[in-house]
């Protein structure tokens, strides 16, 4: 699956969704680091993208960016005040710092 990725990021960089996509990816595989610059470019390009933003917040917060994460999730309870996940993760967050 990276590979594909890979291939499709080098014809389209700017690919919002392959950017999230391999982000999402590099999350999972424990590739924090790696996966933050793909799920920041696509949330700059689909900034309304819950998941794009709930995963950045989830890199922020294991690279122990905490006030990032916040600012992550602040976006998402804020165009979706129901967001159990997101309020979950921002009292966690807050009880850290």
């Amino acid at each position: 699956a990276e590979q594909l990725l890979r291939v499709g990021l080098r014809h389209s960089p700017d690919h919002p969704i392959l950017q999230a996509n391999m982000g999402s990816l590099l999350l999972r595989l424990g590739r924090t680091a790696d996966a933050v610059p793909h799920l920041e470019r696509a949330e700059y390009w689909q900034p309304h993208v819950t998941a794009v933003r709930i995963n950045l917040a989830v890199a922020y917060l294991k690279l122990q960016r905490l006030n990032a994460a916040q600012e992550q999730l602040r976006h998402v309870i804020a165009t979706d005040p129901t967001n159990e996940a997101a309020k979950k993760m921002s009292v966690q967050i807050a009880s850290m710092g």
